[in-house]
Parts: C-alpha cells; sequence; structure tokens
C-alpha cells in the first residue's frame, strides 16, 4: 500500500480529515475528534438503550394485561374445548370432502372419456386383429380357425361394447 491509499483508508474510516486547497490535499486529525466521536456514540447508545427500556415496559405492561383478561374461566375452558371440537370437525369433514371428490360430476365425466377412450383404442388393436386375419387367410389361403389357434387368440375374441 502507498501512503495516499493508508491516508485514503483512514479519510474513509473518519479517523482522519482531508480539504483540498487549491491544488494541495492537506490530512490532518486532531486528537480530541476521537473522543468526541465515542462520546457522541455512547450518547446515542444511550438515548437507544432509554428507548428500548421504555419500548420493553410497555410491551411487559401489555402482556400483563393480555394475561389478566384471559384468565383460565370456566367459559374460557368451554370455548377453548369447543373450539378444538369443531376443529376436529372440519378435519373429518375435510376428509369426507376429499374422499366425496371421487364422485364429483366432473371426475364422473373424466372418467366416462377415459374409459369411451380406452375402449374405442381396444376396438381398433381388434379391428387391426381381424384384419391381419384376414390378409393372412387371403394372402396364404389358410383356414381362420387354424390362424387363430396358431396365434392362440380365442375364439370369443370380439369388439368391445360400450
Amino acid at each position: 500500500m502507498t501512503v495516499k491509499d493508508v491516508l485514503m483508508s483512514l479519510v474513509f474510516d473518519g479517523l482522519v480529515d482531508s480539504d483540498k486547497i487549491g491544488t494541495s490535499v492537506y490530512f490532518w486529525a486532531f486528537p480530541s475528534k476521537a473522543g468526541q466521536n465515542r462520546r457522541k456514540k455512547i450518547d446515542e447508545l444511550q438515548t437507544e438503550v432509554s428507548r428500548l427500556e421504555s419500548r420493553y415496559r410497555e410491551l411487559e405492561s401489555a402482556l400483563s394485561k393480555a394475561r389478566k383478561s384471559k384468565e383460565d374461566t370456566t367459559e374460557r375452558q368451554q370455548a377453548v374445548c369447543s373450539l378444538k371440537s369443531n376443529q376436529l370437525i372440519l378435519e373429518n369433514l375435510k376428509a369426507d370432502l376429499i374422499n366425496l371428490q371421487h364422485y364429483h360430476p366432473s371426475r364422473l365425466e373424466e372418467l366416462k372419456f377415459q374409459s369411451d377412450s380406452a375402449i374405442d383404442s381396444a376396438n381398433r388393436w381388434t379391428d387391426n386383429v381381424f384384419q391381419i386375419i384376414s390378409w393372412i387367410k387371403n394372402k396364404f389361403g389358410l383356414d381362420e380357425s387354424v390362424l387363430r389357434k396358431q396365434f392362440r387368440i380365442p375364439e370369443n375374441f370380439d369388439y368391445i361394447d360400450s
């Protein structure tokens, strides 16, 4: 570090003052400035401490008032018990709602659409199998029952009715 860098870091830290006079830059530090800065910081911290202590006392008094207003009375115990039972009922109702959503009309429509789509796909593949059987039967002159037996296609293999 050069002298200029050290002086600039001291200026940034507030330990040294600088001023430009003409073409020159002058640096100086008074011994009493550090003491003044410390006293100023102490005063700021003391005012902050007193402010926080008063805030603490306010919060303590508010807490004690809140505790007094919430004394454990039979009425309060009944209300807390009622609240807990109502929360339990609410949780049970939410679970029932989740179970009943399986029967929601939009869910049933979606399932019907998926089922129709699956039936259409199965019938399309069944049609493909029949087309292949017909093509092999015509191309090679084989009997359909022999083809079904050879490819393990059951006799009751047919389209799915929806």
